[in-house]
């Protein structure tokens, strides 16, 4: 008998660190620095979106696939840390935001930054159990 998935077993977009407006159609460029700890420069530099976009309240992920496809990695990726870690947030962001010798030195917010956020996606989908694979 096959095992039928839904959509929401692969990574839906839960917000649970807040990063996404309710519509999930811009980010919060102050929440994006508060959890990585990253000046405005710094971020601007890894999302490659101008400085002056981290002054404004909410930036839209219309327009620019790429920053949309960094930004909802980066989101689904914290919300399988967020469950992976028993949904303590303090938690979820050291993990998100430390190098990993599980990803050779960098950190899961600098891969989905990179552009790399389906690899974490799969490898925390193999932890919890959502795909099957060496979970430890």
């Amino acid at each position: 008998m096959a095992i039928t998935m839904k959509a929401s077993d692969f990574g839906t977009v839960r917000n649970h660190l807040g990063l996404l407006n309710d519509q999930k159609n811009a980010f919060f460029p102050n929440r994006l620095l508060d959890i990585t700890g990253e000046t405005p420069t710094a971020a601007s530099l890894k999302l490659k979106i101008p400085r002056a976009n981290f002054y404004k309240e909410e930036v839209s992920l219309k327009g620019n696939t790429i920053l949309e496809k960094k930004i909802i990695d980066f989101v689904i990726v914290g919300d399988l840390a967020f469950e992976l870690l028993n949904q303590n947030k303090k938690e979820t962001i050291i993990w998100l935001t430390s190098p990993n010798a599980e990803f050779f030195g960098d950190s899961p917010f600098e891969i989905c930054l990179r552009g790399d956020g389906k690899k974490i996606i799969k490898w925390l989908h193999i932890r919890i159990g959502k795909e099957p694979g060496v979970a430890f």
